[in-house]
Formats: C-alpha cells, sequence, structure tokens
C-alpha cells in the first residue's frame, strides 16, 4: 500500500454517495467505521445498523483496502537470529569443517533424506548433466574428513554418520548395525 492510500478517507466517499442514509447516519457510520480496528470488527459493530447490506459490504471492503500490508518476515534476520540460538561448541565444530556444513546445510535445505557422500542420481538436479551413470561411482567424501588411519576402515552407518573403525573390527560393527557400508579400507 503507497503513502496516498494509507492516509486517504476510505468511508467518506462511500458515505456521501449513499441516498439512504441521512447526515446522522453517515456521522454515526463514520465513527464505527474509523474507530474498528480491523474489518472484523468492523462487521461485527454494523451487523445491528439499520442500513442496506450493500452499504455495509461497502464499508466492508473499504476498511479491508486501508488495513497496512502486513510485512513478510525478513528471512536473513530470522536466520541471525537462529544462528545466535546455537551453541557455541556447535558453533566451532562448523567454522572447523565448513564444507561438510555446507553439504549438511544444503541437504536441510532441499528436504531430500539423502545420506552424506552419495552420489547424485541419473537425471537429478544433482548429477549435472554428465550422462548416463555407467556403474556404481565412489562415494563423494567431503574434504574435510581426515585421511583413513593405517588399518582402519572408513564406514557410513545408517544414520549417515562416518566413522574410522579398526579394519578387524568391520564384522562386529557390521553385527551391530547391518546397513554399515564399508567406504575405503587403509591397509
Amino acid at each position: 500500500m503507497d503513502a496516498e492510500t494509507s492516509f486517504a478517507d476510505h468511508a467518506r466517499p462511500i458515505l456521501a454517495a449513499s441516498p439512504d442514509i441521512n447526515d446522522d447516519d453517515r456521522a454515526e457510520l463514520w465513527d464505527i467505521f474509523h474507530k474498528s480496528k480491523d474489518s472484523n470488527q468492523l462487521a461485527q459493530q454494523l451487523q445491528p445498523a439499520a442500513v442496506p447490506d450493500s452499504l455495509k459490504a461497502q464499508l466492508m471492503d473499504a476498511k479491508k483496502k486501508s488495513a497496512p500490508v502486513a510485512q513478510p518476515i525478513d528471512k536473513a534476520t530470522e536466520a541471525i537470529t537462529r544462528v545466535g540460538q546455537i551453541d557455541p561448541k556447535i558453533l566451532e565444530l562448523a567454522e572447523k569443517y565448513p564444507n561438510v556444513t555446507k553439504i549438511l546445510a544444503a541437504a536441510a535445505a532441499s528436504g531430500k533424506d539423502k545420506p552424506a557422500g552419495e552420489a547424485a542420481e541419473p537425471g537429478s538436479p544433482d548429477s549435472k548433466g554428465k550422462g548416463q551413470n555407467k556403474g556404481p561411482k565412489a562415494p563423494a567424501i567431503a574434504p574435510d574428513v581426515p585421511a583413513v588411519p593405517s588399518g582402519h576402515a572408513l564406514v557410513r552407518t545408517s544414520d549417515g554418520a562416518l566413522h574410522h573403525i579398526p579394519a578387524e573390527n568391520v564384522d562386529k560393527a557390521k553385527q551391530i548395525d547391518p546397513a554399515l557400508t564399508v567406504l575405503h579400507v587403509e591397509p
């Protein structure tokens, strides 16, 4: 709504043009119109008034037009406020591993439940038009993941978490988590 319409008297032309009411009715309706905080309150106030329904409807429409437009929530301000509420230890981790944080934030924003490091499906927006996949690709690991220590395996658990475990414990880990995936074994 522009400044001109926010200061306009929307009731005056409607009341002045109505031949069905007298000046006392105009004054009373003008007061009701301007004392009502919104169109709902105006409807309640106009209900008992002995005036034509068409006039009530015009006044209701005018009240709706004169209502201030609610501003949309500033997403940036909301995001900054939320960041301020995050535990400092979590923020420190996010700053320490910015690539992992970026991947997690993108996954959260997309709303897709795709385990971390999983390759994009053919034809999906993430596949970047590189054609058909020719067999399974090696999982993409974020560069922030430390190198696998000697004698250890890099595994992804059913909840998508990445862990280094001793290679001799992989079978025990699979018993605990049957969906465990071995991504790499360092001899």
